[in-house]
Formats: structure tokens, C-alpha cells, sequence
């Protein structure tokens, strides 16, 4: 049976830390979903994890709730 968890964090600065540790112990096609990334006002945290996506040659779908969403690739990872 696959394991299921949730985690929520409501400060950018923890959770662009919280992206780091947790990334590479996600497995193939996780989803990432980012709370706050396309709303103005969040330039800061968007550009951050726009950062944290590019250095793992992938990008984020910014959806029209004004939520992100990024998924781990099987072939990279």
C-alpha cells in the first residue's frame, strides 16, 4: 500500500527550506503543490521557487486559483 502524506506550511521563508530538504525524499511524480505562488504580492516567493524548479530542469504551472504546482519527474530524478 503506497504511503500518503501531507505536509502544510504558511511561511515562504520555511517552506523554500522545507522544499530543499524534502525534495530528493519525493518519490517519482510527486506532486508539489505551492500555496500563494501566483499572487500579487508574492513576487519574492514566486521568483524563489522559480529558482528551486530551474536548477531541477523542471517548471511550475501556475494554476488560476493563484496556486503553483510542480511534480517531480520520474526521468530526472
Amino acid at each position: 500500500m503506497m504511503q500518503r502524506r501531507l505536509y502544510f506550511l504558511s511561511r515562504p521563508d520555511l517552506y523554500v527550506g522545507f522544499d530543499h530538504f524534502f525534495w530528493e525524499g519525493l518519490v517519482p511524480g510527486a506532486l508539489m503543490l505551492l500555496d500563494d505562488y501566483a499572487y500579487r504580492g508574492h513576487c519574492p516567493w514566486k521568483v524563489a521557487m522559480d529558482r528551486f524548479a530551474q536548477k531541477r530542469a523542471n517548471n511550475i504551472l501556475s494554476l488560476p486559483t493563484g496556486q503553483g504546482l510542480l511534480i517531480k519527474p520520474a526521468h530526472l530524478y
